[in-house]
């Protein structure tokens, strides 16, 4: 089990940089073959007979060395052996244009040539800083051997020299930019896939602990020599969550450990609920009573803090530990965000759950009476597991087209190709967004929290905004939006939440209308004033047309459906017309599509004030 939970924290982009690397050494050997022939086209042309016979060779071995090099390199290479080759390869090529330059009595077209060979290795090809040195040092003695025969190894040192010498060195500090950035965009990428990961464990019902192990062990992979241990609060006291890589000793001497305003870093972060910093556990008095602990298992740097619930109770803590001396930058504190964040969602979940299990099981204990309340807290366990189900599936969704996009990024794309990659993230984004949005107004509704906030609304410019913001989100789509809505129609209703009914209806009607039309009205009828969209879509069997309205509910709930989505949509808007005095009814054939039809009392059917002159 700890091998699989370790694999949590190990990044996943070996194959990509690996073929990035082989579709780079294979651009870069076409182009040196392409300018290889260029100079034997120009050689035929100016050169004598004689000189030519001489080129001939080093042409013929440059032309063998790029077609072996072309056999060699292969996608199930590893990086380190894909290196080696490239390097030998480069270095191979690069004596050729000093031979051919020795041959025909000149050197600007050699240091030209080697300056541009390895500056497209540095910028182009990523084999690393110390790879790109030893190309550097190859193409340096390559320039000084042609130099030196043509002319004289006395005249090889001054200015130009100088000049040759700092390009050399600019392509190393390049290379090492390079993979500096790589290594960044790698880390963070690997960050973002072992959070995906973790939350999974979280959705999918692992046990607290194996998710914790995880989670600690994701963090510590971030950085070398780093510890983490995640203690859980009960009551007064922070019992063992996890810590796999500290001493089993010393986290039994912290099992049970009673909460304070000056007991270690742990203790004081729970009893403060604030972030505790200690840098160096040999002179801070918070460590006074545990300094013993602290010299036997070599502690000493400890940052804790406190992981904290949706209602800002302490749940418990999560602590970095180091070897030295050490305080927090702005790494460690985005770790740190991230870590209590993730013991956060898993602790309160699985809190949840007991507290739902402890009912379930009192309720069932009861009498016949309370049969009613033990099915709804199995209907409601129903409902719960098929919303952990579908949320985890629809978050790892657009969170793989964002990694796997972000991925595309660090290649060189061209303006149109990152305008279509950065959309394509964008409306990934957007649909987290929606869910997490969905989400909250669930719970502002379930926990009677968000009335309503009447006034006079003008419906028309409520739909010129809705018009605008649908037309930038759609631009691309190959569905029609027409709005048709009549002037003058006014309500007294509250206009949030009017325009979270209208952008619901109209989402839903987008999302199941691959192609066709969506048309968006609006009037003032006998019943008040009627909202209708209507869609060309795939529309709603009659199977599933009485359930779309319920919580969780979806016409195709599998992990094989075709639309994605959570199942709150529509609840949430029903509850919302509820709360301003109206109704919604829905008209659906299907493979024809569907119309909803949203009634809400204008602002003369409730006496609403009229507006000052």
């Amino acid at each position: 089990m700890r091998t699989g939970l370790r694999d949590l924290a190990r990044p996943r982009l070996a194959d990509e940089v690996r073929e990035v690397l082989v579709a780079r050494l294979r651009a870069g050997l076409w182009l040196i073959l392409a300018a290889n022939l260029m100079f034997v086209v120009v050689d035929i042309a100016v050169q004598d007979w004689s000189t030519l016979r001489q080129l001939v060779p080093i042409k013929l071995f440059q032309m063998g060395v790029i077609a072996t090099v072309f056999l060699l390199i292969r996608r199930d290479l590893d990086r380190p052996a894909l290196q080696r080759i490239a390097v030998t390869a480069i270095a191979l090529i690069a004596f050729t244009p000093s031979a051919s330059g020795m041959i025909r009595g000149d050197v600007t077209p050699t240091i030209v040539l080697l300056l541009a060979l390895c500056m497209g290795t540095a910028s182009l090809v990523p084999l690393g800083t110390i790879a790109q040195a030893a190309i550097t040092g190859t193409v340096a003695f390559a320039i000084l051997a042609n130099a030196s025969v043509v002319v004289g190894a006395g005249a090889v040192f001054g200015y130009e020299a100088a000049g040759v010498a700092a390009a050399l060195a600019a392509t190393i500090l390049v290379a090492y930019e390079h993979e500096r950035s790589r290594r960044d965009r790698s880390r963070m990428a690997a960050l973002l896939d072992g959070q995906t990961r973790v939350l999974e464990m979280v959705a999918t019902g692992r046990p607290l602990p194996e998710i914790l192990e995880a989670l600690t062990l994701l963090i510590e992979a971030r950085s070398t020599g780093l510890r983490c241990s995640v203690l859980i609060l009960e009551g007064d006291r922070l019992r063992g969550g996890a810590a796999p890589s500290l001493p089993t000793s010393y986290n039994q001497a912290l099992d049970g450990m009673v909460i304070g305003p000056r007991v270690g870093c742990c203790g004081t972060a729970a009893f403060t609920r604030q972030p505790v910093v200690v840098s160096d556990t040999s002179t801070d008095p918070l460590w006074s009573a545990f300094l013993p602990l602290a010299i036997e298992y070599e502690l000493r740097a400890c940052w804790s803090s406190p992981i904290l619930a949706t209602d800002g109770r302490c749940l418990g803590t999560f602590a970095m530990y180091y070897r030295e001396i050490r305080s927090p930058g702005p790494e460690e504190w985005e770790l740190i965000d991230t870590a209590t964040h993730l013991a956060g969602v898993a602790i309160e979940r699985r809190q949840t759950e007991d507290a739902l299990s402890d009912a379930r099981t009192s309720a069932e204990g009861e009498a016949r009476e309370n049969a009613r309340l033990v099915e709804e807290l199995t209907h409601a366990g129903q409902l719960k597991s098929e919303f952990v189900s579908t949320m985890s599936h629809e978050l790892r969704t657009p969170l793989s087209v964002i990694l796997g996009y972000t991925d595309v990024l660090r290649d060189e794309l061209h303006a149109d190709e990152q305008h279509r990659t950065l959309d394509r993230i964008r409306r990934s984004g957007m649909e987290l967004l929606d869910m997490i949005e969905s989400t909250l107004d669930l719970n502002r509704l379930e926990a009677g929290k968000d009335t309503p906030e009447c006034e006079r609304v003008t419906v028309h410019p409520l739909i010129d905004d809705l018009a605008v913001e649908f037309e930038a989100m759609h631009a691309t789509s190959e569905t029609v939006i027409r709005w048709e809505p009549s002037t003058g129609v006014v309500l007294w209703t509250d206009q949030r939440k009017l325009k979270i009914i209208l952008k619901n209806l109209i989402g839903n009607a987008l999302k199941f209308t691959p192609c066709g039309e969506v048309v968006i009205s609006c009037g003032e009828e006998a019943a008040g004033c009627v909202f209708r969209v209507r869609d060309t879509g795939v529309g709603i069997s009659e199977e599933h047309l009485p359930h779309i309205f319920e919580m969780f509910r979806q016409g195709d709930g599998s992990d094989r459906r075709q639309h994605g989505g959570v199942g709150l949509g529509l609840y949430i808007t029903r509850r919302l017309v509820a709360q301003l005095g109206g109704e919604i009814i829905v008209q659906s054939t299907l493979g024809e599509g569907s119309v909803f039809v949203v009634t809400l009392p204008s602002a003369a059917s409730v006496g609403a004030p009229m507006l000052d002159a």
